[in-house]
C-alpha cells in the first residue's frame, strides 16, 4: 500500500512564522507536535533548524554592521552578476544543438509502469533550455515530483557538468530556462503524492547526463543506481524498553542509495555511495542496532555489480538485516530493477537493484514490485541486492592491470574479468595475467568487430 494523494501525506501548513518577533508560537508548535508519532525527535529537528537560521541571522547581522548595509547588498548583487558571467562562460562551452534523451521509472510495472522521462536540451550561445514536454502526467502514487524538486534536480545536475567553482547563488540561474509541464511527474499539482518523489528526481539526473553525453562526453557520468530506501518499525520492549514516542514503536532506516554510482570519462564510479541528490550518510550498522530491536547480518560490497567498461561502474552492496520486533512496519523503495543503470560510449549497464524476503522457518521469495510496504514479524530476514552503476567506455580498453586489481580486491570475478574484460587470469592466488591469452581475446574481439 502507498499513498495515493497528498493528504494521506500528513501534516499541510501554508508559509506560517513558528516565531514571532523573537518568540516561539507555542500553539503552532503544539500543533504540528501532535500530528506527529516522533514529537520528540521532531521538536529537536524544529529546534536544530531553528538554531542554525538563527546563526546564519547573527552572522549577517555582524556582517552589516561592520562593512554597512550597503556594501553588503552591493556585494551580493556583484557575487551574482559573477555567478551569471561565469555560468555562461561554461555553457558557451557546450556546442549548440538540441539534446534530447529518456529514461522510465518504475519500469517493473509497479502502479502501472514504466512512465516516462523526457528531456529535450536546447543550447544556443550561453541560453540553455531544458524542457521536459513528453513526460508522462502524474500518477495516483507518492513518486510525483513538485516544480520545485525538479528546479533543485536539474539545476544540480548542470552545476555537475558545468564549472564547479562558481559560486552557487541566484545569478548562475538566469541562464537557464526550466520547461516543465504543469500536471505531470515533473510539476505535479493538488493532489498529487509526492514523498517519494526522489525516484522522479534520481532519474532527472540520469536523464540531463545522458541528453548531454553527446555534447559534453568528458563531463557527464553513467547512470548510478537511483532511488534506494529501506525503514522499518517494531516493538521490542525487553530490549528497547523506552520504545518511541508515541506507540514504543522504533524505527529504524538505513541505505539511502547507497549503490554504485555511474563511471566517468577518466575515473571509475563510486562504490555503495549516496547517489546524487540524496546526499545522505551512509550510517554505521552499531547507530541502527541502539537505536531499534534489528540486527544487520551483512552489508557487504557486491562482487560483479559495477557496470564493465574502459572505467568501471561503482559497486552497489549487498545489505541483509533481521528484525528483532514483533509487529514489524517494513518499507522499501528502488528503481532500475527491470532496466539496468546503463552505461555510456559502449560501457556495460551496471546489475539491477532486487529485494527478498525470508519469513522465519520459511524459503526466501524475491519482492514483485520495486516501491511498497508490508507487515514483518519476529526473526524475519531482508535481503537488498542494490543496483551498480553503469561503465563508461569500452571494457576491453581497460588497463589489465586495472582488471586484475579489482579482481584482487574481490570487486570482479575471475569469470567476469576474462567475459568482460578480455583479461584472462592464469593464478586465481596470485591473479596473475596470462598476457598472450589477454592479447589474444582482445585482438580477436576486435577483429570480429570490424567484420
Amino acid at each position: 500500500a502507498w499513498n495515493l494523494n497528498i493528504w494521506q501525506e500528513g501534516l499541510r501548513l501554508e508559509p506560517v512564522k513558528l516565531y514571532n518577533a523573537g518568540k516561539l508560537e507555542d500553539q503552532l508548535l503544539t500543533l504540528i507536535l501532535n500530528n506527529s508519532r516522533t514529537p520528540y525527535k521532531m521538536r529537536g529537528d524544529l529546534m536544530a533548524q531553528v538554531s542554525a537560521c538563527t546563526t546564519g541571522v547573527r552572522a549577517v547581522e555582524r556582517l552589516a554592521e561592520r562593512y554597512g548595509p550597503e556594501l553588503l547588498i552591493a556585494s551580493a548583487q556583484e557575487l551574482m552578476d559573477y555567478s551569471e558571467r561565469q555560468t555562461r562562460v561554461a555553457l558557451a562551452a557546450i556546442p549548440d544543438g538540441r539534446y534530447e534523451h529518456e529514461e522510465f521509472i518504475l519500469e517493473d510495472g509497479t502502479a502501472g509502469g514504466p512512465y516516462r522521462l523526457k528531456v529535450a536540451i536546447e543550447v544556443k550561445g550561453s541560453d540553455l533550455v531544458v524542457d521536459y514536454t513528453g513526460t508522462d502526467p502524474q500518477i495516483k502514487g507518492p513518486i510525483n515530483a513538485p516544480w520545485s524538486a525538479t528546479y533543485s534536480a536539474t539545476l544540480y545536475t548542470l552545476r555537475c557538468v558545468i564549472d564547479h567553482t562558481i559560486p552557487s547563488n541566484e545569478g548562475g540561474q538566469r541562464p537557464i530556462t526550466i520547461v516543465a509541464p504543469e500536471g505531470s511527474l515533473v510539476n505535479a499539482r493538488l493532489p498529487a503524492a509526492c514523498y517519494q518523489r526522489m525516484v522522479v528526481c534520481h532519474s532527472l539526473v540520469d536523464l540531463i547526463m545522458g541528453a548531454l553525453a553527446p555534447a559534453i562526453p568528458e563531463r557527464v557520468m553513467s547512470d548510478s543506481c537511483g532511488c534506494i530506501y529501506n525503514s522499518g518499525t517494531g516493538i521490542n520492549l525487553d530490549t528497547h524498553s523506552r520504545g518511541g514516542d508515541v506507540e514504543h514503536q522504533q524505527g529504524w532506516s538505513d541505505c539511502c542509495s547507497h549503490g554504485g554510482l555511474g563511471a566517468r570519462a577518466s575515473k571509475d564510479g563510486i562504490s555503495a555511495m549516496a547517489c546524487h541528490v540524496t546526499n545522505v550518510a551512509n550510517p554505521p550498522v552499531e547507530v541502527t542496532e541502539i537505536d531499534a530491536p534489528v540486527i544487520v547480518l551483512e552489508r557487504s560490497l557486491r562482487p560483479d555489480s559495477g557496470g564493465a567498461g574502459q572505467y568501471r561502474g561503482g559497486l552497489g552492496q549487498v545489505y541483509v538485516w533481521k528484525s528483532l520486533a514483533h509487529d514489524v512496519l517494513f518499507s522499501w523503495t528502488s528503481q532500475k530493477t527491470h532496466i539496468p543503470p546503463q552505461g555510456l560510449f559502449a560501457g556495460k549497464p551496471g546489475k539491477s537493484g532486487h529485494w527478498f524476503v525470508r519469513r522465519q522457518g520459511q524459503q526466501e521469495f524475491e519482492l514483485e514490485q520495486s516501491i511498497g510496504t508490508m507487515e514483518l514479524e519476529y526473526g524475519d530476514t531482508v535481503t537488498c541486492y542494490m543496483a551498480g552503476g553503469g561503465g563508461y567506455g569500452d571494457p576491453f580498453l581497460r588497463d589489465p592491470e586495472a582488471v586484475r586489481q579489482d579482481v584482487l580486491r574481490g570487486l570482479v570475478s575471475i569469470e567476469n574479468a576474462r567475459a568482460e574484460y578480455g583479461v584472462v587470469i592464469s593464478d586465481p592466488d596470485t591473479c596473475k595475467i596470462d598476457i598472450t591469452a589477454t592479447m589474444d581475446l582482445r585482438r580477436a574481439r576486435s577483429t570480429k568487430d570490424e567484420q
